[in-house]
């Protein structure tokens, strides 16, 4: 984790932070309402299995419920899906006006060196991915957190041992992913990297083809 282009980034997220906190708020209402749905399941296998006067009705009641919530998880996840996927837009039309605008200040020893396709891979390509990261990534990890809480909380009120011996698997997953993030990162950078070499490539390739094309005509 790098807290300076952590920060840097945020810089252009944080004129949209109100969205945001509102796409995370409807986060935690659907993610209450995917964790409510299997309970109420349950509670009617058990109003079922135990049968008696009023049975119906109660199935009746829970199945009204259940309706509710699916009902409250579909608007809630689809109004947050909606405001994400325009925040990241606005944010990559940010990013790229920065760039653009950057890139007007850079000397023409900068441009005589650094191939123009790679330039165009790390603008076009490389911003792409941060919006994924900011629009998805970020929100996606805040809705896994919470999903874990409210299912570990549930658990807990059923069955206190049970969860303590789930629990049990999560350090280990701790160790493991932070293993594997640190090599994926230098990993991820390189087919970055590697990515913007081959779009450089092509660009110099065919936007010489004319040239190439042209003496060969005139050779001809």
């Amino acid at each position: 984790f790098d807290a300076g282009l952590f920060s840097r980034l945020m810089a252009f997220v944080r004129p949209y932070r109100r969205r945001l906190l509102l796409a995370i708020l409807l986060m935690s209402v659907s993610s209450a309402a995917s964790v409510a749905t299997p309970n109420l399941i349950g509670a009617a296998i058990d109003t079922a299995g135990a049968g008696g006067a009023g049975m119906a009705a109660r199935l009746r009641g829970i199945i009204g419920i259940m309706a509710l919530v699916l009902g409250v998880e579909w608007v809630t996840n689809r109004a947050r899906l909606v405001i994400l996927a325009d925040v990241g837009t606005r944010i990559v039309v940010d990013i790229r006006r920065a760039l653009f605008d950057h890139l007007q200040t850079l000397s023409m020893r900068f441009f005589d060196t650094y191939k123009v396709g790679r330039l165009m891979s790390r603008i076009i390509g490389d911003v792409s991915v941060l919006q994924e990261f900011v629009t998805w990534s970020i929100v996606g990890t805040a809705r896994s957190l919470f999903l874990l809480t409210a299912i570990l909380i549930s658990l807990g009120l059923r069955n206190l041992k049970l969860t303590l011996l789930v629990m049990l698997v999560l350090p280990p997953m701790v160790l493991m992913t932070r293993a594997w993030s640190a090599r994926a990162r230098d990993a991820w950078r390189e087919v970055r990297r590697r990515i913007a070499i081959i779009n450089g490539y092509l660009n110099e390739t065919v936007t010489g083809m004319r040239v190439v094309q042209s003496l060969s005509l005139i050779h001809i």
